[in-house]
């Protein structure tokens, strides 16, 4: 009785959602789960696509060491990297401190003077006006972004300097909404420091040669006189491998102050995997990126290729150009442009093969259709491909610009009908 009871009373309810519950997987089924009726696609568009090599590049050129006989404190006159003329000073030499505390004393003496010029930076300069203030933090800023990027790339040889930039801003907002007196009076104890350590003989050495590019004693690494631009005259893969493992030296007897360069052409030799060297021409130039230099592009000469005995090639380039803000580290990474492609952005997934013909079917008129294609380049999940051909008489047509492209689809074929 209790049964029958029960159902008189929620017979109706369960009916009911009987019924729902069937509407509800009529609706998914066709909604979602007759997927093969469902397509994506994109209009065909055209790119140019750049392919590049990436490598490890080494240094060579020709450099004349500044040495003296007597290990001392060095102070540089002239701006590491900038070009001097004859007779110029570059830097001075103070011998007379003990032996074993020159090298915290220098270290110390290098600090005061970046903090001397950072703040020389930060002085006013004449007409600035409480405008401007903004301006300057907004540098700051942009200084701080940059030095978060080259943290997260590596290219740690950037980050000095953009921390100089980023203070020397700073410095100007802070003097414009408030005062200059406290930059004054750093500058003035940074500079009375540094003469304090400023003791003892003094020798100056200046530029002897014709005009030439001053690098300080933190630009010289040891392979001044290992990676020279003669030392590629005999050059082989094999040699090139012995070169990259050898310890820096320093001339005997000699104490090492700094280094010119008065030759404009450099070279930069890189090795690749077997075949790369296929991807060069003697004679040729190339463009070069250069990561650990603010990304800065260069153009260089490919001046030969060398096949190693167990495989492998060497390239040779040279540039003709000094660049200001270019580092000239004696190893690091390189992005060289070896081609370019012009034509459509195929997606991995929409190419296929029909009759032996590549090509891609497309959405016309309700309907599937395919495309002949012809590939130019294949990168990392797209292939770059020439399209329409006006004088082709061809029976297959060819992809043409603004096709929409079917990029998903199911059971695809040629002349299938959509509703």
């Amino acid at each position: 009785m209790k049964r029958k009871t029960f159902l008189r009373t929620y017979s109706g309810r369960i009916v009911l959602t009987f019924l729902l519950l069937c509407l509800i997987v009529y609706t998914v089924y066709h909604a979602v789960g007759n997927t093969s009726g469902s397509l994506m696609t994109t209009p065909v568009r055209r790119v140019t696509d750049t392919q590049l090599l990436g490598g490890e590049a080494w240094l060579f050129r020709n450099e004349t060491l500044l040495t003296v006989p007597e290990a001392g404190l060095v102070n540089s006159i002239a701006k590491s990297g900038e070009k001097v003329g004859k007779n110029a000073a570059l830097a001075e030499v103070w011998v007379g401190a003990p032996e074993a505390e020159l090298e915290a004393l220098q270290a110390r003496l290098d600090s005061i003077n970046r903090t001397v010029e950072v703040l020389e930076n930060s002085l006013l300069p004449p007409g600035s006006s409480v405008s401007q203030a903004d301006g300057y933090r907004s540098e700051a800023m942009d200084d701080l972004l940059q030095i978060r990027l080259a943290i997260r790339e590596g290219n740690w040889s950037l980050i000095a300097g953009l921390a100089d930039d980023m203070l020397t801003a700073l410095n100007r907002y802070g003097a414009l909404t408030d005062s200059e007196e406290e930059i004054e009076a750093a500058l003035d104890a940074a500079e009375q420091e540094r003469q304090s350590l400023l003791t003892g003989t003094k020798t100056t050495l200046s530029n002897q040669l014709s005009s030439a590019y001053y690098y300080d004693h933190t630009e010289v690494d040891g392979y001044e006189t290992l990676f020279t631009a003669q030392a590629l005259q005999n050059l082989t893969a094999e040699s090139f491998a012995e070169l990259k493992a050898s310890e820096p030296t320093s001339p005997e007897g000699q104490f090492v102050v700094g280094k010119l360069c008065s030759d404009y052409s450099w070279y930069l030799a890189v090795d690749f995997p077997d075949g790369a060297g296929e991807l060069f021409e003697q004679g040729v130039l190339y463009r070069f990126r250069f990561p650990e230099s603010d990304g800065m592009e260069l153009t260089l000469t490919c001046e030969r290729i060398l096949t190693g005995l167990e495989g492998g090639t060497v390239a040779v380039f040279r540039s003709d150009v000094t660049p200001l803000g270019f580092h000239y580290l004696r190893s690091q990474r390189v992005e060289i442009t070896v081609g370019s492609s012009n034509g459509f952005y195929i997606p991995q997934q929409a190419y296929t093969v029909l009759n032996g013909l590549p090509g891609v079917y497309i959405f016309e008129e309700s309907t599937v259709q395919f495309r002949r294609i012809e590939v130019l380049y294949e990168g990392d999940g797209y292939l770059i491909a020439a399209g329409e051909d006006p004088d082709s008489e061809h029976e297959v047509p060819y992809l043409a610009l603004n096709d929409l492209m079917i990029t998903s689809g199911k059971n695809l074929y040629d002349g299938k009908v959509y509703q």
